[in-house]
């Protein structure tokens, strides 16, 4: 099973593009429309999905406890 990533609005365009280029499978909240989506919706797009959330924001510390 490949590791599949979701990336916060707060991860830069450039580490998904370094990312893709070494073949790792990467969603950015803007490309599904989620950039202005709570925290919460973030963190349930990325588990639905199969995804690692990656983030900035120490908001998640306290949601995925």
């Amino acid at each position: 099973m490949a590791l599949k990533f979701y990336l916060d609005t707060h991860i830069a365009k450039a580490v998904a593009y370094q990312l893709r280029q070494h073949n790792i499978e990467v969603i950015r909240c803007e490309e599904v429309n989620m950039a202005a989506a709570s925290d919460e919706a973030h963190l349930t797009y990325a588990t639905d999905n199969g995804c690692i959330m990656v983030t900035q924001d120490d908001d998640f510390l306290i949601l995925a406890a």
